[in-house]
């Protein structure tokens, strides 16, 4: 039985690294596309910005593709849908994208500190293994403080004049909120994960 659930785990696993791979090459051909629209075009600023996602795209893919499937395709979903935004003006005509876009890579980020981690706290009193709400405590903090870099960053970008990130300090303010909540469902995302984990053991 124990064998039968192993295979079984196995087999999920490689369906979703194909499924993945396969998203995910899509998404980077999107990228590149739209990266070289802008290098054709001469629009030096947004083409460097699009040869980091793209970059990004594939170092994500190697990175997490083969272990952490799901992660891999979730930042390659965030660093593709940020390029279409700027391609067609999304972050300025929906606050909803805007949000949405904020929650979905901190998320991202959240699922990856954890792992980063989580080796160093076994053992101690915030071992996720004999602590749950840990991860809770790590998801919040490291919610915050990129929250709080992210928009130092983008005051830093206005200052510049080559994009306008900021719009008031109802729009800061709801950013974080919405990185916040993104960091809450990563953590509803480890804990499930972790709870998998022990009922495997």
């Amino acid at each position: 039985m124990a064998a039968t659930l192993l295979n079984n785990s196995a087999t999920d696993l490689v369906s979703y690294r194909l499924f993945g791979n396969r998203l995910n090459t899509v998404m980077t051909v999107g990228a590149a596309h739209i990266t070289y629209g802008w290098i054709e075009c001469g629009q030096l600023s947004f083409a460097l910005v699009g040869i980091a996602c793209t970059t990004a795209l594939i170092v994500s893919q190697w990175q997490f593709g083969p272990q952490r499937p799901w992660l891999s395709l979730w930042l390659a979903i965030w660093f593709t849908s940020h390029l279409l935004g700027m391609r067609y003006g999304l972050y300025g005509s929906s606050s909803l994208f805007d949000k949405a876009m904020h929650a979905i890579i901190t998320g991202g980020f959240v699922v990856m500190w954890i792992d980063w981690i989580r080796p160093a706290l076994a053992g101690s009193r915030l071992d996720p293994r004999h602590n749950p709400w840990s991860l809770l405590l790590l998801a919040v903090i490291f919610t915050l403080a990129t929250a709080a870099l992210w928009e130092i960053f983008e005051f830093g970008i206005d200052q510049t004049g080559m994009f306008r990130a900021q719009r008031g300090l109802d729009d800061t303010m709801l950013d974080m909120i919405a990185a916040l909540a993104g960091g809450c469902l990563a953590w509803c995302w480890e804990a499930a994960a972790s709870g998998r984990q022990q009922q495997r053991l």
